[in-house]
């Protein structure tokens, strides 16, 4: 008897974000979905954003992260068609709804970081991916105990690291 074996691409095994099918507002920001992939964007202050996104079906408790910053409500929640507004004094959070998307400017309107419009968020097996846009100028400095020059831009590096 002859066994068959598919193989797959690693195309196969990118599994984008998607663009968002549910939407509900927070005390202290949105949480929705892309199909199955949870995001929850929280505002801890005026220029402090927290980023939560997974595929599990809610997010798993980290005691690392910034949850012990107090209620902030000096913001306001915009919706459009195609976008929804985060905006504090500080910075205006753009969540593009097709597909998924984060781009952070200043309130006068200047980029100041925003996810790279082709691949954004996926996963590539269980291996999650955000990338990211440069802006002009823009550089990425250390990288915790990697060796070799302190400013990394244009550069490949793999960080080791977890988040739970």
């Amino acid at each position: 008897m002859q066994s068959i074996t598919k193989i797959t691409s690693r195309d196969d095994l990118n599994q984008r974000i998607g663009s968002v099918t549910h939407l509900e507002f927070l005390h202290d920001g949105v949480r929705g979905s892309c199909g199955e992939k949870l995001f929850q964007i929280s505002v801890r202050a005026a220029g402090i954003i927290q980023v939560r996104i997974s595929r599990r079906e809610e997010f798993v408790s980290n005691p690392y992260t910034v949850e012990e910053y107090g209620a902030f409500h000096d913001f306001q929640i915009l919706e459009e068609e195609e976008e929804i507004q985060i905006q504090t004094p500080k910075l205006h959070v753009i969540i593009e709804k097709e597909p998924f998307r984060l781009v952070f400017k200043t309130p006068e309107g200047q980029i100041i970081q925003e996810d790279e419009a082709s691949f954004g968020v996926s996963w590539l097996g269980t291996e999650v991916s955000n990338y990211k846009k440069l802006q002009l100028g823009e550089r990425f400095l250390g990288l915790g105990e990697k060796t070799g020059n302190l400013d990394r831009r244009g550069k490949h590096y793999v960080n080791w690291n977890t988040d739970y």
